[in-house]
């Protein structure tokens, strides 16, 4: 009983105490929990810091992010703090554009989170160019009309200069000169090249060309020999040496030919030649064999031929050309007299049918003991004819032994070819013979002017 009443008074007590507090009671509930950890961006490092470059040039910054583990991919922006210092593109890369000091920041995020970090770059002026001189090579120079010349320019000064140049001329009716230096001479006189540099227009260099005619090449006969020994001008014929001064100036020399009344007798190609502008050296002696008693087949024949020279009045001359000009040189005129003697050529000799003992050389002219006969043979007149028409009535001609034989003309001009035949009796059991390869000795044409 006594127990129940302390618990009750205690029970009141604190009831009473409670309602002596008044009617303000607050409760305060538990905190709630943090929310969860997501992961982003611990560090951004850009560099290289403090790098140096120069007003236009540029440098390329690279920025280093730092993530927590499961952060998305960071993306990157740039920016400059001092665009007039310096610039930056999307990706990094700085322009110099005045001189001084820039931030250059990167700003990187992923996710929510976002991060930053900077970099200086220093803008110093760029180096100036210099040009202190320009020098062509060759700096004076000869040549001759239609030369060229390929001259070069040396740009000197400090090593941010081109070392290009621009070429002129100031004379340009004396030489021209093309946008790669290649000069060109136009005529005579006195021409200046000139080099500009393109990296300071105020810096020039020049050459000085000195143009003229080149000395002409020259052609001229010194002799006419045979043997080495002077000939009888008015009297002609076979193998003759024909000297020749040679001169090529400042020319290339292509051939020379010798001619007699025009007609190309012989000639000589020059297979070494100086170039044009070498100095002219002194004249040269070419001396060339020719033979005055060529023959040639006419048009349409196959198995004629006729003089090429005729018998009489002429002259020898001489033709010098040079290379890439059709037009040749002439030499002086030499007045001569053709004096070749008439000839057979191409013998067919055979033995008669009743001649005893057959014996022939290999020349075909000379037999034993027996007539004999030739079938048809080229007979050339070298005598001048009239207009080339003048006919041949008949010939004759006799053996060394055997007397004077009997011919049967067949062609009747020397302009188209003279053929005969004809035949000896037996020479009474004498040998008989002519000259090996030619009856020149005593033939005795009839007819003939």
């Amino acid at each position: 009983m006594s127990k129940l009443f302390r618990s009750l008074v205690w029970t009141g007590f604190v009831a009473v105490g409670l309602a002596a507090c008044g009617d303000d009671v607050t409760i305060t509930p538990p905190p709630p929990p943090p929310p969860p950890v997501v992961p982003g961006i611990l560090s951004v490092t850009v560099g290289p810091d403090g790098a140096s470059l120069q007003v236009g040039s540029t440098q390329q910054m690279a920025a280093a992010v730092t993530l927590q583990p499961g952060a998305a991919a960071a993306t990157v922006v740039w920016s400059t703090t001092d665009a007039a210092k310096a610039s930056v593109s999307a990706t990094g890369l700085v322009t110099g554009v005045g001189v001084g000091s820039a931030g250059i920041r990167a700003t990187a995020t992923s996710g929510t989170s976002v991060g930053s970090g900077i970099a200086t770059v220093n803008v110093v002026a760029a180096p100036t160019c210099v040009v202190s001189s320009v020098v062509v090579t060759p700096g004076a120079a000869d040549m001759v009309v239609g030369q060229t010349i390929q001259a070069s320019a040396a740009v000197n000064g400090t090593a941010q200069c081109a070392t290009t140049v621009t070429w002129s001329s100031l004379t340009p009716a004396v030489a021209t000169v093309s946008a790669s230096g290649l000069i060109t001479a136009i005529a005579a006189g006195n021409a200046v090249i000139k080099a500009t540099s393109t990296a300071d227009g105020t810096k020039s260099g020049s050459g000085a060309m000195t143009v003229r005619v080149p000395d002409p090449a020259t052609l001229s006969i010194q002799s006419i020999t045979v043997g080495g020994f002077p000939i009888a001008l008015g009297a002609v014929g076979g193998q003759i040496e024909v000297a020749l001064n040679v001169d090529k100036g400042e020319k290339v020399l292509d051939r020379v030919d010798v001619l007699i009344g025009g007609q190309v007798v012989a000639s000589q190609t020059f297979t070494t030649a100086a170039p044009a502008a070498a100095p002219s050296a002194a004249p040269v002696t070419v001396v060339l064999n020719v033979n005055t008693m060529q023959v040639r087949r006419p048009t349409g024949s196959t198995t004629l031929f006729v003089p090429v020279i005729h018998n009489g009045q002429s002259a020898v001359s001489a033709n010098l050309y040079l290379v890439g000009n059709p037009t040749p040189i002439a030499s002086n005129q030499v007045p001569v007299v053709m004096s070749n003697v008439d000839a057979v050529i191409r013998p067919a000799l055979t033995l008669a049918p009743n001649t005893p003992l057959p014996t022939v050389n290999p020349f075909g002219t000379q037999w034993y003991t027996g007539g004999v006969t030739w079938g048809t043979v080229n007979y050339l007149a070298f005598g001048r004819t009239t207009a080339g028409t003048h006919a041949v009535t008949g010939l004759t001609w006799g053996a060394t032994l055997c007397g004077v034989g009997t011919s049967a003309v067949v062609g009747t001009s020397p302009a188209t070819g003279i053929t005969i035949a004809g035949a000896w009796a037996s020479c009474g059991g004498l040998s008989g013979a002519v000259a090996p390869g030619s009856f020149t000795a005593t033939v005795a044409p009839a007819g003939l002017g």
